[in-house]
């Protein structure tokens, strides 16, 4: 059986802009481009507007890699370098527009504050809807539900409609819920930063014990010393495609640099 959990080759994701419009049509404008719009049809003229077309942006593109069973892979970079774009495609909430991502295994994602919780449902009504998601049958949800909830420390609120929660209740039940289930591979966003010092650092200890037990784990941070502990290999995207990949601290140290400006040399 192949221990390769995540194959990914070539993969990009095209965005349509649309243009900002400076003025939106009055009332007259709009009545006379109706009146106008027969005669040119019939002088054979396209009714022409003003507008600008819309552009492209490829938020990721011609990105390929390998994550390996067992592997924690680091995946770093500025805002807007394609971090989050790379996460949702690999756990199939949008379509690529190029290339190919394989998962091998159950995949079990936490990427932004909420999603995966309908906000009316109570925490104890998400779990059991996430597991089913999930494809966990409900009997072996409701084994695991007490071990859930004390992980997340929220058994005070299990009851309790999920909009109620804050932000950072919301991550420790989604995390408490991707913990406890058995998936082969991982994926979390950087959500872990709006939780609490304490919680941050159960979270990360989880992370190190997934991987030993053979787990995948594709993780983003901005958090340096939390990527240097519980990484194997780091990833570094900028602008949508690979800039390193390959040992942590040399990653760290090419983003680093990226980040920090050259110093200017005064005029003499």
């Amino acid at each position: 059986m192949s221990a390769t959990r995540i194959r990914v080759e070539r993969l990009g994701k095209k965005y349509e802009i649309a243009p900002v419009h400076r003025d939106y049509p009055t009332v007259r404008d709009l009545i006379i481009s109706m009146a106008q719009a027969p005669i040119r049809r019939l002088f054979g003229r396209a009714v022409e507007t003003d507008y600008p077309k819309s552009t492209e942006f490829w938020a990721l593109r011609d990105v390929s890699f390998e994550v390996q069973r067992g592997e924690v892979l680091g995946v770093i970079g500025p805002n807007g370098a394609g971090k989050s774009t790379l996460l949702r495609l690999l756990s199939r909430i949008t379509e690529p527009t190029e290339g190919d991502a394989w998962m091998h295994g159950k995949t079990a994602s936490l990427l932004e504050v909420g999603m995966g919780f309908h906000p009316e449902l109570t925490g104890r009504e998400n779990v059991l809807l996430n597991g089913a998601i999930l494809g966990i049958p409900r009997k072996e949800m409701l084994r695991r539900f007490s071990q859930i909830v004390a992980y997340s420390g929220l058994d005070r609120f299990i009851d309790t409609p999920v909009k109620r929660y804050s932000s950072g209740m919301y991550v420790r039940l989604a995390f408490a819920v991707a913990a406890q289930i058995d998936s082969e591979v991982l994926i979390v966003d950087e959500v872990l930063a709006v939780g609490d010092m304490e919680f941050q650092a159960k979270s990360i200890g989880t992370m190190e014990g997934a991987s030993r037990s053979g787990r995948t784990i594709l993780f983003t941070s901005h958090n340096m010393t939390d990527i240097r502990r519980i990484c194997h290999r780091c990833m570094v995207l900028d602008r949508g495609r690979v800039q390193f990949i390959g040992n942590v601290d040399e990653a760290i140290t090419a983003y680093m640099s990226d980040m920090i400006p050259a110093p200017t040399v005064p005029m003499s």
